[in-house]
């Protein structure tokens, strides 16, 4: 613990005393990563199609992929689920127009996003 006294130097009476006590580390989490490898959003820029390679450490079910644009407005939302291994995800840009988007996928223990552009 460290203890700290505080006083007024023209009038050393007036004081103030505190202690801050500082506990030991009971034990350390480990925090093991969902996905050990993401890829970036294949082929950039996209015209109909575009990929995303995960390897995940564990079985997902029902992660959620959503695109993005670059205003902040979510354009589109699916569901996907992930086996152990290495996974490619489908993105479907034929129905968005030109422009930056943001593919980001979401699970209850990981969030990753990936920026990418359609040309058309």
């Amino acid at each position: 613990h460290v203890r700290y006294q505080i006083y007024d130097q023209n009038n050393p009476s007036d004081l103030f005393t505190f202690t801050i006590y500082y506990n030991d580390a009971v034990s350390v989490k480990e925090n093991t990563q969902l996905f050990s490898s993401v890829s970036a959003v294949y082929p950039n820029p996209a015209i109909n199609k575009a990929h995303i390679n995960i390897v995940s450490s564990e079985t997902v079910d029902n992660a959620s992929l959503s695109i993005t644009n670059s205003l902040g407005s979510v354009v589109s939302t699916k569901y996907i689920d992930l086996s152990a291994g290495k996974n490619t995800v489908a993105i479907d840009s034929e129905s968005l127009s030109s422009g930056i988007y943001f593919a980001t996928i979401t699970s209850n223990k990981t969030k990753i996003v990936k920026k990418f552009t359609v040309n058309k």
